[in-house]
């Protein structure tokens, strides 16, 4: 049985920290379907630890870090996998668990909760070439597709059929390394949940305060995702500072915040409040159609 390495991990993150708290920086402007009216700018900067290495092994890197805003904090779950590494969308007609879509067999290979959903999924979902669900205003600002140039952002209006791999979400987190996401005082906080694309590799991030996870649990068994964790915009600068993210798409975070990574010899599981209504799997090497 490999070892399930997350609790432990989280736990000796938050005991001892010398993160120095600093404004952070202005984000770029707001999407254009984000409100006009903002609330003033909030006066607590994000504040992030070093990354501590979970384990490393080819193609895929698994790392936590602490971050601190305001009087809370919690850790980020970070998967780095080569930035052509083969991504699939894996669709579902109803809400069901991520180890429901995930696959059924030896890593390496990562997965994580997709876009929003109310009956069915709120936007576009194309998977291995067929769309499943249509584009739509509602579904988000964001399209995160696969094509032959790697994976990319894209905001709707720039979304042109074609890619074998496309998810739609709500919204656009960074775009060009910089912030998309509005910063204002009382954001709502949730568990966060997003695919990042940096330079030259692929990252799958989740985030959570430290009330989100009880003690002790393992697998990694979320409680209390709404109202505790990041703003938006403060995930947001969390990709931009983490892992150096040019650009990232949100996907449904708050109770349907989950991630799975199989590895050769480790495992690390984050259980979500309820389930997702499709997922993003990520096997480390080239997408072969």
């Amino acid at each position: 049985m490999r070892p399930n390495i997350g609790t432990t991990t989280f736990a000796l993150l938050l005991a001892g920290s010398a993160c120095q708290h600093q404004q952070a920086p202005t984000p770029a402007t707001a999407e254009v379907d984000e409100p006009t009216q903002l609330a003033p700018l909030a006066t607590e900067g994000l504040c992030l630890d070093e990354p501590t290495l979970l384990w490393d092994e080819p193609g895929l890197r698994v790392e936590t870090q602490a971050w601190y805003l305001g009087e809370d904090q919690g850790t980020a779950w970070r998967v780095r996998t080569p930035v052509h590494s083969d991504v699939r969308v894996v669709p579902s007609d109803r809400v069901v668990r991520l180890a429901d879509l995930a696959p059924d067999e030896p890593g390496p290979w990562a997965a994580i909760n997709g876009g929003f959903y109310e009956v069915g999924a709120m936007g576009l979902v194309v998977a291995d070439g067929n769309e499943r669900s249509p584009l739509t205003e509602r579904g988000g600002s964001g399209v995160f597709l696969v094509d032959e140039k790697g994976p990319r952002v894209v905001h709707r209006s720039d979304w042109e059929p074609g890619p074998s791999q496309a998810l739609q979400s709500l919204d656009r987190l960074v775009d060009g390394g910089l912030s998309v996401w509005p910063e204002h005082a009382g954001a709502p906080r949730a568990a966060r949940s997003a695919v990042a694309i940096s330079e030259d590799a692929l990252w799958l991030v989740v985030a959570v305060d430290r009330r989100s996870i009880p003690d002790g649990v393992e697998p990694l068994q979320l409680t209390h995702t709404v109202g505790y964790g990041l703003p938006g915009w403060a995930f947001a600068e969390l990709l931009v500072q983490g892992v150096g993210a040019q650009q990232a798409l949100n996907m449904d975070g708050a109770i349907s915040t989950q991630l799975e990574v199989v590895g050769t010899e480790n495992v690390l599981s984050i259980l979500g409040q309820s389930g997702t209504i499709n997922a993003i799997v990520v096997r480390p090497g080239a997408h072969e159609d």
